[in-house]
């Protein structure tokens, strides 16, 4: 299952049960916010994953978006205040925002570059196993 945020669903999205997805994308155009209020909220696949816009809290901080994908993820303009854990084969920071922990993994070959510009309101572990 994916699930695919766009400018066509400009409201919010409050889950309200734990949820474990293969991807998801986020379009730069999406401008609500996906509130995961609680539930583990689980990635765990071989699709791309795009976050380029909107906003993914968590309420009462008692949870984290937890991904494990064998493919891309690109974070490129959503604002997480949510707590996140990435692992992926190619990993990109390209201009989102933290303001949870976050801990990174890359665990693919390949030498990609991200473009920076992100912000983190918290800590961070990077790996490049």
């Amino acid at each position: 299952m994916m699930y695919f945020f766009t400018n066509n669903g400009l409201t919010n999205c409050v889950f309200d049960i734990a949820t474990t997805i293969n991807s998801i994308n986020i379009a730069a155009t999406y401008s609500g916010i996906i509130d995961i209020n609680g539930k583990s909220f689980n990635i765990i696949g071989s699709t791309n994953n795009e976050f380029a816009g909107g906003i993914i809290n968590d309420t009462p901080r008692t949870s984290s978006i937890t991904i494990n994908s064998t493919a891309r993820t690109r974070f490129s303009g959503t604002t997480f205040g949510a707590i996140v854990n990435a692992s992926s084969s190619r990993l990109y920071l390209n201009g989102s925002i933290f303001n949870g922990a976050c801990t990174f993994t890359k665990n693919g070959g390949g030498n990609e570059s991200s473009t920076g510009f992100n912000t983190f309101n918290s800590t961070i572990s990077l790996t490049n196993s």
